[in-house]
This record gives structure tokens, C-alpha cells and sequence, in this order.
């Protein structure tokens, strides 16, 4: 089912993969509690640092995986934020 909800929309705007990555996120997303909202963020950032019409395992690692990609995301909002007070 998460394979699914990773690999379906992609393909609705016509993405493609690197191979590997869907198994990373998938491994990366099982051990997660609250999943869902984590790979859709995780997705968010990746889809935000594709390469054309592919997503990458770079990206992915960029982004801060599934695990981190809330975390880095927010501290890159709050950073712009103090960034602009100075």
C-alpha cells in the first residue's frame, strides 16, 4: 500500500525513479510511528529537488530522508526567518 501511494502520483505527472529509491523510503518509513504525514513531507521535499522528470536517491538524502526532513525543513524556515530580523 505504501508503494503505492509513493509510486502513483509520480507516475500521474509522469516521474520517474531512481533505482533503489522507493526501497530506501520504504525501509526508512516502516520503522516510523506516524508514517504517513513523515513519507508525505519526505515526498514533498524530494518532488522540491527532483532532476527533470526524475526523483533521486540524492535528493532524498538531501531532503533528510523521512526521519529528518520535518526537522530540516523547519529549521530552514526558522533560519530565514532570523535571518531577515538581523
Amino acid at each position: 500500500m505504501l508503494r503505492q501511494a509513493i509510486e502513483e502520483p509520480a507516475r500521474h505527472v509522469k516521474l520517474g525513479f531512481e533505482p533503489s529509491l522507493v526501497d530506501t523510503i520504504l525501509g526508512d518509513v516502516a520503522s516510523e510511528p506516524g508514517a504517513l504525514p513523515l513519507l508525505e513531507h519526505a515526498l514533498l521535499e524530494l518532488w522540491k529537488r527532483r532532476r527533470h522528470h526524475t526523483l533521486t536517491l540524492d535528493g532524498y538524502r538531501e531532503s533528510g530522508d523521512v526521519k529528518d526532513a520535518i526537522v530540516k525543513a523547519a529549521e530552514e524556515t526558522f533560519n530565514s526567518f532570523t535571518r531577515r530580523k538581523s
